[in-house]
């Protein structure tokens, strides 16, 4: 049974997937990874460039690795003919012209969560959410490499 992803706006199961497969592997948060533009995106030096809440610029490297899933993403981008000028959101909605919001890219890991049986048990406070990425990482003694 294939699961439905699509709402109002299209959002391609390849974008979801890389969504939940940055965050897992560099520990961004899911508003830092989903407000990267493609000028935040540097390829030759494998980082994303972000500009923090305190206007400084932090740089989060990722592994060759997931470099090569990335450039495989961007090449996909351009063959469905997304926009990928410095400013076009690096994840979009819409052929490459609208950024995912958070509320939504939360509502698409929750249907996910559920067609996949991925829960606590009644007791718990919170089910597992997109921020436990972050925890993990930030929590992790080693270096992950995807």
């Amino acid at each position: 049974m294939a699961l439905k992803l699509h709402t109002r706006h299209e959002t391609d199961p390849q974008t979801i997937y890389m969504i939940l497969l940055v965050l897992y592997a560099t520990g961004l948060r899911p508003k830092e990874a989903l407000a990267l533009t493609f000028a935040d995106v540097d390829l030759h030096h494998d980082v994303f460039i972000r500009d923090t809440k305190n206007f400084k610029t932090r740089l989060v490297p990722f592994s060759p690795q997931l470099a090569n899933i990335i450039k495989d993403y961007v090449n996909l981008c351009k063959e469905k003919g997304y926009t990928q000028e410095d400013s076009a959101p690096f994840f979009s909605l819409d052929m490459g012209e609208k950024f995912i919001t958070t509320k939504r890219m939360r509502t698409i890991f929750r249907r996910l969560r559920k067609e996949a049986h991925i829960e606590r048990s009644k007791e718990a406070r919170y089910q597992p959410r997109l921020m436990g990425f972050q925890t993990h990482i930030c929590s992790a003694s080693s270096i992950l490499l995807v």
